[in-house]
């Protein structure tokens, strides 16, 4: 699975349910080979995933290599946050 096929599954996997009354942006900077960047809007039990920096700032951003994404997403890395070399994440003000 490619970096971007991970954030078109997105999607399919948001669970509505669990994200009543949230309202967030979400951006994920992806580094390296395959990098990207992509944000996520919550709101209204809705998830819009789109490529691109968020016009709006994001509550989070999570920066990290494209090898350790999809490593992680693999279950690779198990242990405490931040367990994946390089990898960072800022909360907005």
């Amino acid at each position: 699975m490619t970096v971007k096929e991970t954030f078109e599954a997105m999607a399919t996997r948001f669970r509505p349910e669990r994200a009543q009354g949230l309202q967030t942006v979400i951006q994920y900077d992806i580094t390296g080979p395959e990098g990207c960047t992509y944000h996520i809007n919550i709101a209204d039990g809705q998830c819009a995933i789109r490529e691109g920096a968020s016009a709006t700032p994001p509550a989070l951003t999570l920066t990290m290599a494209a090898q350790d994404w999809l490593d992680m997403l693999a279950g690779g890395c198990r242990a405490r946050w931040p367990s994946c070399p390089a990898s960072s994440v800022t909360r907005g003000t």
